[in-house]
């Protein structure tokens, strides 16, 4: 709102702010059946759609033929639909939790505030059709399981994610946004405890465990190019879609494909190619950290 409040216009592309901007505005609807299953349970269906206006985009004005700078407007939208079920079981007993399943398609104008502004640095046409958007993520699963007796308790928390959306790279001049998916996430979280008492103490002992199944996940890769580059390949000649290329393809197929994967001719995918979302020097931090165990022991006075 406040960018470049003096309008100086030295620098290439200049963006200044906009004073005037509104607030973006969300409209939701939302339709659903919540249904009571005996004593414990309760089931809920809902569909949901979300109607978003006013979002922030950006707006070349041109001060003579060679000349223009950038200002923030409202000028981008963006819907999002999609359905939710939710199972729930109550305490008390030996099981309780939730677990929860969200379908949702997510659509618009522009993923952020400065995608208008890029396009336009990069030479290429702003689009004025509806495209997925960043953050477009199919399928979501979350399970919240607890086991509960006597003074113990379990607790996990678990989160699925279908692969959220990317840009294929060198489209040309009029781009297509987030025609690509990454692969799946998921995180697992545990924390166990147990309480007992310190003489007239009550304390609670713990474990936390963090990313549980100690899973190699990225949300993120180093090098976009890269990655879509050797991510096609693998397509390309990977018939069943089982993630590698191997002699029962055929010995053509195989070779083809060897010879753009092993540059150093030892019979093997180079790393850099077998891991493409590392980039090609091989970056170590796209991935999730590694599983990590926390013990501890809380005492109330």
């Amino acid at each position: 709102m406040y960018r470049n409040i003096n309008w100086d216009f030295s620098g290439a592309f200049p963006i200044v702010g906009n004073p005037n901007i509104l607030p973006e505005t969300t409209t939701s609807y939302e339709l659903g059946l919540r249904r009571q299953l005996g004593l414990s349970y309760r089931l809920e269906v809902k569909g949901f759609y979300k109607d978003i206006q006013g979002l922030i985009d950006t707006r070349q004005t041109w001060i003579q033929a060679n000349q223009y700078y950038t200002m923030h407007i409202n000028g981008d939208y963006g819907n999002v639909r999609g359905f939710e079920l939710i199972l729930l079981r109550r305490p008390p007993g030996l099981f309780f939790g939730e677990l929860n399943y969200t379908y949702s398609v997510a659509k618009g104008k522009s993923s952020s505030v400065g995608q208008g502004y890029i396009t336009e640095w990069s030479g290429n046409i702003v689009p004025t059709f509806e495209s997925y958007l960043e953050w477009d993520q199919r399928h979501t699963f979350n399970a919240n399981v607890n086991l509960s007796y006597k003074n113990f308790l379990a607790t996990m928390a678990a989160n699925f994610g279908s692969g959220t959306r990317y840009t294929r790279p060198e489209q040309g001049r009029i781009v297509v946004e987030n025609t690509e998916t990454y692969p799946w996430y998921m995180t697992s979280n545990m924390r166990v405890s147990y309480k007992l008492k310190l003489g007239k103490y009550n304390a609670n002992l713990f474990l936390y465990i963090t990313n549980l199944f100690d899973l190699q996940r990225f949300r993120q890769v180093n090098d976009l190019n890269w990655y879509h580059q050797y991510q096609q390949l693998l397509s390309q000649f990977d018939s069943n879609g089982d993630g590698e290329v191997t002699n029962s393809y055929g010995q053509e197929n195989f070779f083809a494909y060897m010879s753009n994967v092993d540059l150093d001719h030892d019979g093997k995918v180079d790393d850099n190619k077998l891991y493409p979302e590392r980039g090609p020097y091989m970056h170590p931090a796209v991935y999730q950290e590694g599983r990590r165990f926390r013990i501890g022991i809380t005492i109330g006075f």
